[in-house]
Parts: C-alpha cells; sequence; structure tokens
C-alpha cells in the first residue's frame, strides 16, 4: 500500500529529477518513513538509517517533510551539515508541498526561534543542534533546546539528523598555557595573597608534574580531581573583570589587546568550568604539549529521540560504542551499483600527515607524473589530501579539463564536485589516541577503570580504541570518494558514469580496513592493484605470502577462520594485517596465485565477523 509520502516521493523522483525507479530504492525510503513514524510515537532508541550515497536520502526528506508537515500536526526538527544545506531544504520542502510549511534557522537568516514554532518544519544546523545539547548538558534552566524544540503549544515529535552527527564533546587545556596564565597573574601586586588563584597555581604545576611523570596517557588522579573541583573560578572570573589595561599588561611576551587577552583568560575558566561540571578528567603528554582532556556523551541530554541519516554507519565504530541508546536498520541491498567504478589502489606508501608535511612535494611530483600517463584532456579532477599539504600541490601539467583540491575535515557532505569523473586520494586522515579515548569514555564512562591500564576489549573489538581509529579512516574515506560523479546514479539498477578513482595505501591493518569499506559500502566496484612504482619504489615480494600460499595449498577444502591461518603460520598478527590490504585487491599478484590454488580471502566488516580464506 503506497502512503502519501511515498506517492509525492515516486512522482518527484521520476516526473520532476527524471531518474529512474527501482523496488530496492522504494524499500529505503519505506524504512525512512516506517523509522520518522516510530520515533513520533515514541521509540525510545535512536534509529539510524543507511541509505547509501545517491539514493535520494535528501529528496526524499523534503518528500517526507513535505507530507507530513502539510497535515500540520506533526512539528518535525531537521539538522543538517551545513547553513546553505538547511535553506535548500527548506525550499525543496515548501515547493513540494505548495505551501511555507518549513523554515530555516541560523547565524546567516533573518529568522528568529520564536518565529519558528509556529512552522511544522524547523531546520538548524549541526553546530546549532551541538550548541543547544551542550547547554542542556550544562544544566541551565531555558535552554536553546527547548526553544528549537517547541511546536506551538507542545513539542517537535519528529527528529532528523541528517549526516553522521558530533554526540561526543570534547574539552582540553594546555597544561602549559595554564601555567603560564597563573604565573602572569601573579605579577599583579594585589594578587599577591589572593587564595583562589593561589589554588589554580597549585593545581596547574601539580597537575603538569603528573603529566610530565610518564610518557602515557594517565587519569587525573583523585587528589587533583578534587582540587579541580575545589577551585574558586567565581572568584577568578570577578578578579580579571576588575583588572584595569594598565595591570592586564603583566605579560610582555603576549601580543595581544588587552580585551584580547582578558576574553582568552576567561576562556580558560570557562573551559576548567566545564572540567568541573565533568567531574573526571584525564592527561596526554604528545612531546612537549601537556594536555587536560575531557568529553562527554551530549545523545543523553536530547529530551528525545529520533531518526539519523547514515551512509557509512556499518563502519563508524561509534555507534558500536553507543549501545543500546541506538538501532542500526539493515540497508536494502540492490539500491546502488559501482560496476561502473574502478578503485586503482597502490599499497606500501607512506601517507600519514606528518610524512606528507615534511615530503609531500617530492612525493606528489612523483604521483602527478605517475598520474599524467593515466588522465585524458577532458577529465576533471578532485584530490583530497590533508590541509597543510593542499597549497603545496602542485596540479600544473596534468593536462586535464579542470583540477580540484580539497582537505579532510572539509569535504564531507559536500556535492561541489558532483560532475568530477576522477578523484585522487593522496594522505590518510589518521587519528592519534585522543579522539578515541574522548569517544570511549563519553560513551562508556564505566571502562575509565580499565582503560588506562591497557585492557581495551569492548564487544567483538580487542582494542575498541584501534578500531575506532581505523572506522574513522575509513568512512572518511568512502565519504571522500563520493563526492565526485559516482555518488549519483544514472541507471534503473542504481549505477553511476564510469568513474576512475586512485589511492595510495601503507601496508598497515588500517590499509585494509579501508579496502574492506570501500567494497562493502561501494558494492559491485572494480579494485585493481595499481603499481605506483615511482612514487614509492618498486614492492619487493614478501616470505609470508610466500609461506600463505604454501599453507593454503596444503589444507583441506572449506573455510579457514583468518585466526587460525595466523596461528599455523606462526607469524605475528600485526604482519598478517600488512597483508590484508593487498589481499582485497583482485588484480594483484597474491590474490591471483590464491585464485590459481582455489583460494579466496573474504574480509567481512560489522559486529562479530572474522576474516576467513575458503578453498573450494
Amino acid at each position: 500500500m503506497k502512503t502519501a509520502f511515498i506517492e509525492l516521493m515516486t512522482d518527484h523522483w521520476e516526473s520532476r529529477l527524471g531518474l529512474s525507479l527501482s523496488e530496492p530504492l522504494q524499500q529505503g525510503w519505506r524504512l525512512l518513513e516506517t523509522a520518522c513514524n516510530e520515533t513520533s510515537s515514541g521509540q525510545k532508541t535512536w534509529q539510524v538509517l543507511q541509505l547509501p550515497t545517491g539514493s535520494g536520502k535528501t529528496e526524499a526528506l523534503k518528500a517526507l517533510c513535505a507530507s507530513y508537515g502539510r497535515e500540520g500536526q506533526t512539528g518535525i526538527l531537521v539538522v543538517t551539515r551545513f547553513k546553505n544545506a538547511a535553506d535548500d531544504l527548506a525550499d525543496g520542502i515548501n515547493a513540494l508541498a505548495g505551501a511555507e510549511i518549513a523554515i530555516s534557522q541560523h547565524s546567516g537568516s533573518t529568522v528568529r526561534i520564536s518565529e519558528a514554532s509556529t512552522v511544522p518544519v524547523l531546520i538548524i544546523t549541526h553546530s546549532a543542534y551541538k550548541g543547544a545539547l551542550s547547554d542542556a548538558a550544562s544544566c541551565k534552566s531555558s535552554t536553546q533546546l527547548d526553544r528549537y524544540r517547541q511546536y506551538i503549544h507542545t513539542d517537535r515529535r519528529m527528529v532528523i539528523v541528517d549526516e553522521a552527527f558530533e554526540w561526543v564533546e570534547s574539552f582540553k587545556i594546555d597544561l602549559s598555557e595554564l601555567q603560564a596564565f597563573c604565573g602572569a597573574l601573579s605579577g599583579v601586586p594585589s594578587l599577591n595573597a589572593n587564595l583562589a588563584l593561589a589554588s589554580l597555581s597549585e593545581f596547574a604545576h601539580q597537575t603538569l608534574d603528573l603529566a610530565n611523570s610518564k610518557r602515557s596517557d594517565k587519569p587525573l588522579s583523585i587528589e587533583l580531581t578534587t582540587k579541580l573541583q575545589a577551585l574558586d573560578l567565581v572568584e577568578l572570573r570577578t578578579i580579571l573583570g576588575q583588572l584595569s589595561p594598565c595591570q592586564l599588561e603583566i605579560w610582555d611576551t603576549i601580543d595581544k589587546p588587552d580585551n584580547a587577552l582578558r576574553a582568552a583568560y576567561m576562556s580558560l575558566l570557562a573551559e576548567l568550568e566545564r572540567f568541573q561540571q565533568l567531574g573526571q578528567a584525564w592527561l596526554s603528554n604528545r612531546g612537549a604539549r601537556c594536555q587536560l582532556n575531557g568529553s562527554r556523551l551530549l545523545m543523553d541530554f536530547t529530551k528525545s529521540r529520533g531518526v539519523i541519516l547514515d551512509a557509512t554507519a556499518e563502519v563508524d565504530v561509534t555507534y558500536c560504542l553507543l549501545g543500546h541508546r541506538v538501532q542500526l536498520l539493515r540497508r536494502p541491498s540492490g539500491i546502488r551499483s559501482y560496476c561502473n567504478v574502478t578503485m586503482n589502489i597502490a599499497t606500501g606508501h607512506k601517507v600519514g600527515k606528518q610524512h606528507l608535511s615534511e615530503h609531500g612535494a617530492k612525493a606528489w611530483s612523483s604521483l602527478r607524473t605517475e598520474l599524467k600517463r593515466r588522465l585524458q584532456r577532458d577529465d576533471e579532477v578532485l584530490i583530497c589530501c590533508h590541509k597543510n599539504v593542499e597549497p603545496n600541490l602542485a596540479v600544473s601539467g596534468l593536462n586535464c579539463k579542470s583540477i580540484a583540491t580539497a582537505h579532510w575535515g572539509d569535504i564531507d557532505g559536500k556535492n561541489h564536485w558532483n560532475n568530477y569523473g576522477v578523484g585522487v586520494i593522496f594522505g590518510m586522515p589518521f587519528l592519534d589516541d585522543i579522539a578515541p579515548t574522548n569517544a570511549v569514555l563519553a560513551c562508556q564512562p564505566h571502562l575509565n577503570h580499565t582503560w588506562f591500564e591497557g585492557s581495551r576489549r569492548f564487544g567483538n573489538h580487542t582494542d575498541i580504541g584501534q578500531a575506532f581509529k581505523d572506522g574513522f579512516v575509513a568512512k572518511s574515506v568512502v565519504q571522500a570518494l563520493n563526492r565526485i560523479r559516482c555518488r549519483k546514479p544514472t541507471g534503473a539498477n542504481g549505477e553511476c558514469e564510469s568513474t576512475e578513482l586512485f589511492m595510495l595505501l601503507d601496508n598497515s591493518r588500517t590499509a585494509g580496513v579501508v579496502v574492506a569499506a570501500i567494497q562493502s559500502q561501494m558494492p559491485g566496484i572494480n579494485v585493481r592493484d595499481w603499481d605506483a612504482a615511482t612514487v614509492g619504489g618498486r614492492k619487493k615480494s614478501s616470505p609470508s605470502h610466500a609461506k600463505l600460499l604454501a599453507l593454503l595449498r596444503t589444507v583441506a577444502p572449506g573455510k579457514h577462520p583468518k585466526s587460525n591461518i595466523v596461528a599455523r603460520l606462526g607469524i605475528a598478527g600485526r604482519t598478517f594485517e600488512r597483508m590484508s590490504p593487498i589481499l582485497q585487491v583482485p588484480s594483484s599478484p597474491l590474490v591471483q596465485e590464491l585464485d590459481s590454488i582455489g583460494v579466496r580471502y573474504c574480509c567481512e566488516t560489522g559486529r562479530g565477523k572474522e576474516a576467513y580464506f575458503m578453498k573450494s
């Protein structure tokens, strides 16, 4: 039975957009409607809908809001990433509804939140929603979140978050800056005997000593946590507010006007107040930078549940950490096909930020020479790299129609390049341990007792921190690859126009996770081994490859779990992980040799799944 939404969306898809309809597409739209109906009826968990890129997610969101908004009975709050996306959604919803039922409210609009409370559909940005949740977490009596939720004389019953949302709010204080702050203020004669400043100075000094005591991350001690809670921040704010411009000239090396210096100090006190609210913190030591860290989960302060539209949820370990708070809905198969996309992967290269920051110009020069042999004159190319590498990319000589660059952190969700036919990934967005630790301790605070002792098992992950880092890189790469025209289906089976992708990888465990994510999230993609020898040197044959082939020639037909094979090989797990990305490239010599003896490697992703070899 077709609902008003499905009928509107079907007509919109075929008649207005001129696109081909399929049963899997409609299944995905029905799944969206069911999830939204359940959340408006009081569903207690957030439902995560994994509609793939190019499945009409944004258009379906417009049609859904137009269908429900016309009735005016169910207020809807939509949260999207960018301000221009919020405006586009509002315009699209109103066009489909034939009435002004949606409004976008953000810093660039003239709409007041009091006006928005009477409109069925309110659209805000991720940053606005996160700020409202943060206020709610700080226990303010009347919050912006309440105003966003208000619809006439009741609450909006439906919340839809478009794209992955940062549910974890993280805080940090540079301990050297805190100590300098105290030292600067101690230079004011009238403050020499101030107890509040003396307590803060003692806390800063002892915390920095603890952070420097060992290189490893560690929780803030009980003694220092007690001292942090006892700090009189109200008194310190009063002191700062009363200092004259002359008194603020207390440190000659600070090149800031007095008002900016006062604001910087006030900001530092505000961060200390957040740590007091958290009640726990931990210390990191990276090089010469010692830092006080903390985090909290904003999902617990929403006062409602809703639907999250996240195409790469399956590879995002954050949802595993969220546990019972979310329900991942299975993606209908057959919505998209990437059979016209070729992914060229070269392994064995250094792709981290630090290496490419120092040697990126030389590596890019070699890669450019290799790409020049592959690219055509009418190609439009998008290159994704690290932010500090982007200005140094010399693209002249590639002889393409056009070349664009983008960097990690400023590419997800953007559609500027949806007509480009070639994508290049030059560098991987690896994380250090700070973000994973903040995520784990925010989502699962009970792990604080064992986390810093090295016990990092959670669920089916032996090391949830490493799994988080791997998942972050994997989802970032899949998102980046889908910024160009492979994101747009043009055929009845969800296939796109011909697209060529190029990517450099190292031989790490993470590289294997990335390749597996690409194959699972972009079904039908043609993955090829790319011998980009000019970039990193020709790869040598590996003794481990020979040992693996020798063992698999002798095993009986059937399924052989990866863990059993690694144990029988007598090699380290890390050694096998370096083989993993190569085992997932069909055209690699190792895979071809395995194929010749009737063996294939199956690297499944998801909870509770283990890779295995299947011998026929």
